[in-house]
């Protein structure tokens, strides 16, 4: 004899070796043959059922670990499309649009637009939807979703996965133009901002260790500088200048100049100047004999300076290897 539950359906369970999931399947074999599937997965902590009617209708309800719960009602047969209901883990019940996604594959979309400075509002706007869709559909991916501030002047949005603990927090300060994003997953924590000059900053820092690497970019003054800071509390400042705002520079030979010295003080390569110059390079003559007065064009000059912070002494150093 089958087992059967207060319902009288035949039921039965089986449990995933690799991933411990439970799934208990009962089935009405007495009545309307309707089938309902539920499946708990302890190492996402999410629970899905299916129920499947007499007739063909579908519905998949599942519980995710960020207290919503997103359900999906297909109808049997007939031209009708599946509609999802979300409900927040405050109660708030949203139905999603026909082009908006359940399953997260829209998540990485919808980060990338608030890393930009998109707030809630003008993303929703942007994709003809209601910001509660938008909320919901990161609901739906098992996300957490705070916003805080005022729309045209600090707004900050926070975007948690429980189920991995990787936690995204959004600023953007409209008076002053600038923005940033913060995503700490692990002990990893990575920074991008962008002030209100066009100076972008990339940091990623070891939470544990204290190690940190920093880059700054100042399209105003052509500068690139990486600040790198090692675990012993070393901080090393690599500071490259573009010269002459990136155009190319005509320097005129004086003597005692050769083409090594020219192309090391202005940060490039032998093979560099022979593309800028090929007429020196092309002669029988020996490449690194110039006479005064001549001219050789440098492409890509920059000036690096370096200075090294250990126990409260810096030590700065002038060097030119080519950084680009």
């Amino acid at each position: 004899m089958p087992i059967r539950d207060d319902l009288g359906r035949k039921e039965t369970t089986s449990v995933d070796a690799q991933t411990g999931a439970i799934t208990t399947t009962l089935v009405d074999d007495l009545g309307d043959g309707a089938v309902t599937e539920r499946t708990t997965n302890p190492q996402t902590r999410e629970t899905t059922t299916t129920e499947t009617s007499g007739n063909g209708a579908v519905t998949v309800t599942s519980n995710l670990p960020n207290g919503s719960t997103v359900q999906t009602v297909t109808p049997a047969g007939g031209p009708a499309l599946p509609v999802t209901t979300v409900t927040a883990p405050d109660g708030e019940v949203t139905t999603l649009a026909q082009s908006q996604t359940a399953d997260g594959s829209g998540v990485a979309a919808i980060e990338e637009q608030l890393a930009a400075g998109k707030s809630i509002d003008e993303i929703a706007e942007a994709s003809n939807l209601t910001p509660e869709q938008v909320i919901a559909e990161m609901n739906a991916a098992g996300l957490e979703v705070t916003q805080g501030g005022d729309l045209g002047e600090t707004l900050q949005i926070v975007v948690t996965d429980p189920n991995t603990g990787r936690t995204a927090t959004y600023n953007n300060d409209y008076q002053h133009g600038s923005r940033s994003a913060t995503t700490t997953e692990g002990s990893t924590e990575t920074t991008s901002m962008v002030d209100g000059n066009g100076v972008t900053t990339q940091t990623e820092r070891n939470t544990e260790t204290g190690e940190q690497t920093t880059t700054i970019v100042d399209p105003v003054n052509n500068t690139e500088t990486k600040i790198v800071v090692d675990k012993d509390g070393r901080r090393t400042e690599t500071i490259v200048e573009t010269l002459s705002d990136g155009e190319p520079i005509e320097y005129e030979v004086k003597p005692g100049d050769n083409l090594s010295d020219i192309a090391e003080a202005n940060g490039v390569t032998l093979d560099d100047l022979a593309e800028s110059n090929p007429e020196l390079f092309t002669t029988p003559r020996d490449p690194d004999l110039i006479h005064p007065g001549e001219t050789v064009v440098i492409d890509g000059a920059t000036r690096t300076t370096v200075n090294v912070t250990f126990n409260g002494y810096t030590m700065t150093t002038r060097r030119t290897a080519r950084s680009r």
